[in-house]
């Protein structure tokens, strides 16, 4: 007998959820490329921003980016206004997330104070290739992003720095990882990032422990 297979499909996204993708792809990655002015600290006004074909093309208004900005869960942006009412008074950035090299954005390095967790979130395909290579690797990205805790837990602090469908979890040595130099920031909404060693790499040995999300030990 044949068994009809379910396959899962994703609901459409919202309008909002458009608008926050095309945003954060900008803000963090496209801003140079598409010739937006982008200061050091990844702020960029906000009638660019409303005036880039992507943003145009859903007819985004700056009311729709104070609505995002402030129902955003992971708070992934940052929105600096002289004039909440006039848009031509305001500016925007992404608060973590970058590839552009220049942006240096507003963290707090940890010190010997910090006793959360240092996590970091990944899938199981993904756990496979960093094992292999040796090392947890920035790739393109300016940081690697952790968090302090797991989404899985209901008790959970994480605001940002692992996405929800992560399935294996990667804890830091802090200890270990900073004997070798590796440095260790917060970010303004709470993600914690390391732009690892000289490479742009966290190695294994730094790793205490990894879990999936049965917890189930992987390393």
């Amino acid at each position: 007998m044949n068994t009809v297979r379910k396959v899962k499909t994703r609901a459409p996204r919202s309008r909002d959820e458009i608008i926050s993708k095309q945003l954060a792809w900008l803000l963090r990655h496209g801003a140079q490329k598409e010739g937006l002015s982008i200061d050091s600290q990844g702020y960029v006004p906000v009638p660019e921003v409303l005036a880039h074909n992507k943003l145009k093309s859903n007819k985004t208004t700056f009311e729709d980016l104070q609505r995002i900005v402030g129902n955003d869960k992971k708070q992934r942006y940052t929105l600096k206004s002289d004039d909440d009412s006039d848009p031509k008074k305001s500016r925007i950035c992404a608060n973590q997330g970058h590839s552009l090299q220049q942006i240096e954005v507003e963290l707090t390095k940890l010190d010997d104070s910090f006793t959360d967790a240092i996590i970091h979130g990944t899938s199981i395909s993904a756990w496979k290739l960093i094992n292999e290579s040796g090392a947890l690797s920035r790739m393109t990205r300016n940081h690697i992003h952790f968090a302090v805790d797991v989404p899985a837990n209901n008790n959970s602090k994480v605001i940002s720095g692992m996405r929800n469908s992560s399935n294996v979890f990667i804890y830091i040595d802090k200890e270990k990882a900073e004997k070798q130099g590796i440095e260790f920031y917060r970010s303004i909404n709470q993600a914690i990032l390391s732009s690892g060693n000289s490479e742009g790499k966290i190695p294994v040995e730094c790793f205490a422990k990894v879990v999936d999300r049965q917890g189930n030990y992987l390393r």
